[in-house]
């Protein structure tokens, strides 16, 4: 199995600092002032690709695996021109899902495959004290770009990726802990999710979970 870069962490370990794909937060809690939002704080932000939700710090890699969807890294992909002068990047290798996980490992830069072709970036985690089957193993954080395939089957909480804007997540979400020019971030608990914006339009997005470290 080639893998994307790796980490060891700690049960307490910050393990935001080792993996840029990761979104910096910080556990929230609500007193007599709590909003609607922090109520919600035991729930995931949820992406959805092409109908299949992926809830970070919930969903297997199995769970995905099941749908039809598999794992790779950018290692793994090569160049392939067809006849007509069209250029894709063709996944060679996909990862053997019962290929032993380390104890104590995040797995960043996996690449998230359907028909081939990538429609997420994710980070996969074995919390435990022992080596599992990578199909074990639980989804953190989940990020999709605009140029990946088929964004447009994207959707983040009920808002479609064609759609995403700082405006129509604020409807959704309420208003957000930071908002910039560069990014719009949601706090939610143990959850975060951030919008990234290039030339005033939206160029990524990013749910995570850290409520395990």
């Amino acid at each position: 199995m080639k893998r994307g870069s790796i980490c060891k962490i700690g049960k307490k370990a910050a393990y935001l600092a080792v993996s840029l794909l990761l979104v910096s937060m910080l556990a929230g809690c609500g007193g007599d002032d709590s909003t609607s939002e922090e109520d919600n704080s035991s729930e995931p932000y949820v992406v959805k690709l092409d109908g299949v939700e992926i809830k970070p710090g919930q969903t297997t890699v199995q769970a995905l695996a099941d749908l039809g969807f598999e794992f790779s890294d950018s290692s793994g992909r090569e160049l392939v021109i067809d006849e007509n002068g069209n250029s894709t990047m063709v996944y060679a290798n996909v990862y053997d899902l019962t290929y032993e996980a380390e104890a104590m490992t995040l797995y960043s830069l996996v690449d998230l495959l359907k028909d081939g072709e990538r429609v997420a970036s994710l980070s996969i985690v074995n919390d435990t004290e022992s080596e599992i089957p990578l199909s074990d193993c639980t989804i953190v954080t989940v990020n999709v770009y605009t140029n990946d395939t088929d964004y447009e089957k994207v959707s983040i909480e009920g808002v479609a990726f064609s759609d995403l804007s700082a405006d129509s997540l604020k409807g959704a979400l309420g208003e957000p802990q930071t908002d910039t020019e560069s990014k719009t971030e949601w706090k939610r608990g143990d959850y975060g999710l951030q919008v990234e914006y290039e030339n005033g339009k939206v160029s990524a997005i990013r749910v995570n979970y850290t409520g395990m470290y």
